[in-house]
């Protein structure tokens, strides 16, 4: 997100602390469904979200059409 701040200009990313609540509310948040949805059976496709705008959408839409 500091990388991203710095390319984007975006000064929300650019704060440390809002950075950390961001990844505490994930953790705590976010993250727990993934072991909900896998025991119920519930599909869950990760996505990294470390590389290009143009490489996760990539992704994303491979996953769309292996549902069809």
């Amino acid at each position: 997100m500091l990388k991203r701040a710095e390319l984007e200009g975006r000064s929300d990313d650019a704060n440390i602390d809002i950075v950390k609540k961001r990844i505490e509310t994930y953790r705590t948040q976010t993250e727990p469904l993934i072991e909900i949805f896998l025991k119920e059976g519930i599909d869950y496709y990760p996505v990294a979200g470390n590389t290009t705008i143009e490489d996760t959408f990539k992704h994303i839409c491979k996953i769309l059409d292996n549902l069809s």
